[in-house]
């Protein structure tokens, strides 16, 4: 099975650091197999052991950020809040997320380049 962005970036950094998946899991307190499903985007990746990898291999401000985006980009589900939202914010954020995979590979570039700003 593939890993996902995130996967390999926490791969590196336990290899790097000599760690296997066993050791880290037990920082995590999580099991080893939770922690595989993490790296394979199987399971969403909780903001706790993102705070706790990175205060664990004393990452800097930058490789945090690297982590932060990996995991961001690694998610295998997300979540919108939409109360407070008006009605056509509600419909965009609905008719993006039913149609986003019809979507061309030029459009998405797209549509990253004017959501970026």
């Amino acid at each position: 099975m593939k890993t996902t962005t995130f996967g390999r970036y926490l791969r590196k950094l336990r290899i790097d650091h000599g760690l296997i998946m066993k050791d880290l899991a037990e920082v995590l307190k999580v099991s080893s197999a939770y922690l595989s499903a993490i790296e394979l985007g199987k399971k969403s990746i909780a903001e706790k052991n993102i705070v706790a990898i990175a205060g664990y291999f004393s990452l800097t401000v930058e490789q945090e950020r690297e982590l932060r985006h990996a995991a961001s980009i690694s998610q295998p589900s997300i979540k919108l809040d939409l109360s407070g939202n008006t009605n056509e914010q509600r419909e965009l954020a609905v008719s993006f997320a039913r149609r986003y995979q019809e979507i061309s590979p030029d459009e998405q570039e797209r549509l990253l380049e004017l959501l970026r700003g």
